[in-house]
């Protein structure tokens, strides 16, 4: 038996999992494997390096391998921090001592044992850099784009019904009745149901079912059209093996607005008995259930959550209206408070109505739903979020939890906040949650590449962000601007980042065209005119109640040398809640000149103090 058969073997193990993902490596690995000589084993563990330093060279410098010796390209990925330093120690003694392979020389076959130690350490790193094999989140290198997930059970795809009647103002009715639907399954633990927001992304899509469900990976397809006349509604309903295209049933449904529970009902109980899935008596009460009784009432709140989401004060002032005149026929109802708490958050968060007394508000219709439903999953999500605007981070995370396990808005923000608060592992596991149930839209992407930037993997946020700035979302191209602009700022792409800043400064609204002109200026070494941009903008303010962008700002200043004014920011987002002391000491290239402050070590601290303090 050789004296590196255990090496090999695990090399083995290796190489059954590659799974045709990685030809080259796979192909050269085989070889290696098979291979019965000395020499033959150093030549073809030389190739795999080769096959991986190749590809480094091509996603990491930006240039093809050519010719180049590999020592230069080590060199160069050291250099620029692009590879970590151990790898490429590993890296560096598996290409010396791989030579005798290459040129067969008199050399000591024990040599052979390290080579292939140092293989593994390569290749184990290589796969996790490649298919970001973090906490179950797996992105597979099929397509760039597509994602492969731990994925629980049954899964199903509910696509917007489709209004065929003749008054296009009823196209709220149809997107309601589909959010209600995917509310309804979404209480059945044995299903995956992918979430509202990715089911509207493919609202009058021209894709067939079968290409549906090979990119969304799901089992089933409900789609389905609505007519509404006056009070009168014919709602059809079919369901669809995804994978062979098979109808496995039809309905239609005669009847009036006064019926529209009953038929959610019917078509939810249709899609458990399809499925042969078994019920829990909470899931049979949830299908049950009516948070809203008055149909028009109900007609009412459905509309309000059409208007809320132009995201403008016309849009705020009706669906706050609407929301009231359901109140008016409902009577006392946790659903619609909680609705009204989360529509002056919006308000706010989208500088609707930017004033302190929206939070009166906000507490106050949060408790009058609690008071109502204690369990109310919206209402305490609201509680979180004024948690959240006060710079109380965990007692954010503790709320918001449950909204988060049901997926839906609270998932991307609670991935934010436990990266900040330096709890990556269940950042990691929520958004593979956001994975599950909402692929594509971007702020699940967004969420993802945050964590991977506070974890210190700048590179692969950066990646992430720019593959993501194609999903649709609800905040604008400035927002995405500002993030990708961030994201290349910590890789080290300070070209990128300066184009997306100077873009969205120009031509972006605020608050992001003035974050942007902030470091448009910093990265022109301007000291004079960001400190002056800064005390002129209205993000002066706004930075002032938030965790994140003071951080932004530190930075900011920290690069053109304003060092006093960048660690009164600092402390700032560290009072705030931010707590991701590693991030601020490790992995910020900012605070590098700042690493033997006296105050920025009391700053970090406090952080290390507050992130240890979060129990559960």
């Amino acid at each position: 038996m050789a004296i590196w058969s255990a090496e090999i073997k695990d090399l083995e193990k290796l190489y059954e999992s590659l799974k045709d993902q990685f030809p080259d490596l796979e192909k050269e690995l085989e070889r290696l494997i098979k291979a019965d000589d000395e020499n033959m084993i150093l030549l073809y563990s030389r190739r795999c390096l080769e096959v991986i330093i190749t590809d480094l060279c091509e996603c990491e410098l930006k240039r093809p391998r050519k010719t180049e010796p590999l020592k230069g390209i080590l060199d160069k990925l050291l250099k620029e921090e692009k590879v970590p330093s151990n790898i490429i120690t590993s890296m560096d003694h598996l290409n010396s001592l791989s030579t005798y392979g290459a040129h067969p020389k008199d050399f000591d076959p024990e040599q052979v044992k390290p080579v292939l130690v140092n293989l593994g350490i390569i290749i184990k790193w290589y796969l996790k850099y490649k298919d970001f094999q973090i906490v179950g989140v797996t992105l597979a290198k099929k397509k760039k784009t597509e994602f492969e997930v731990k994925r629980p059970g049954k899964s199903i795809l509910v696509l917007p019904f489709v209004n065929i009647g003749s008054n296009q103002e009823d196209e709220y009715f149809s997107d309601g009745l589909t959010e209600e639907i995917i509310t309804n399954l979404a209480h059945i633990k044995a299903i995956r149901v992918i979430s509202r927001s990715t089911s509207m992304v493919l609202k009058g899509t021209k894709k067939d079912i079968k290409t549906i469900g090979r990119e969304l990976d799901i089992d089933y397809v409900l789609e389905g059209s609505v007519r509404k006349s006056g009070n009168r509604t014919r709602i059809t309903g079919q369901l669809i093996n995804a994978a062979s295209d098979e109808h496995l049933w039809a309905e239609k449904y005669d009847g009036t607005l006064d019926d529209i529970f009953d038929v959610q009902e019917k078509i939810a109980t249709k899609i458990v008995d399809a499925l042969q899935i078994e019920l829990s008596p909470f899931e049979k009460t949830a299908l049950k259930d009516r948070p809203i009784k008055n149909p028009k009432a109900y007609d009412y709140w459905i509309l309000a959550k059409n208007e809320i989401i132009k995201l403008n004060k016309e849009g705020f002032e009706n669906a706050v209206d609407l929301v009231n005149k359901s109140l008016e026929l409902e009577g006392d109802n946790a659903l619609l408070y909680a609705t009204l708490g989360s529509f002056y958050y919006y308000a706010y968060d989208f500088n609707i109505i930017y004033e302190p007394r929206i939070f009166d508000l906000m507490e106050e219709y949060a408790t009058k739903s609690l008071t109502l439903d204690p369990n109310q999953e919206m209402a305490l999500f609201v509680k979180a979020l004024i948690c959240y605007k006060h710079g109380d981070l965990p007692g954010f995370v503790r709320l918001s939890r449950s909204a988060a396990d049901q997926g839906g808005d609270a998932v991307p923000l609670i991935t934010l906040v436990l990266a900040e608060l330096g709890k990556l592992d269940e950042a990691y596991a929520y958004n593979e949650k956001a994975f599950n149930k909402d692929p594509l839209v971007f702020v699940t992407w967004w969420a993802l590449a945050i964590v991977n930037l506070l974890s210190g993997n700048a590179n692969k946020a950066y990646k992430m962000i720019m593959e993501a700035r194609e999903k649709p979302l609800a905040f604008g191209e400035p927002f995405v601007g500002w993030w990708v602009g961030q994201m290349a700022v910590y890789a080290g792409e300070t070209e990128a980042a300066y184009s997306e800043f100077r873009k969205v400064a120009e031509t972006g609204f605020a608050p992001w065209n003035e974050f942007c002109k902030l470091f448009q200026l910093s990265l022109e070494s301007d000291r004079k005119g960001a400190m002056e941009h800064l005390q002129g903008s209205i993000i002066n303010e706004i930075s002032k109640t938030d965790e994140m962008f003071p951080l932004f700002i530190s930075n900011a200043l920290a690069n053109v040398g304003e060092y006093e004014e960048a660690l009164l920011w600092l402390r700032r987002s560290v009072d705030w809640g931010f707590s991701n002391y590693k991030f601020l000491t490790e992995y910020n290239r900012f605070f590098k000149p700042l690493k033997n402050n006296p105050l920025f070590l009391s700053i970090i601290d406090q952080a290390r103090k507050q992130q240890e303090s979060f129990k559960d």
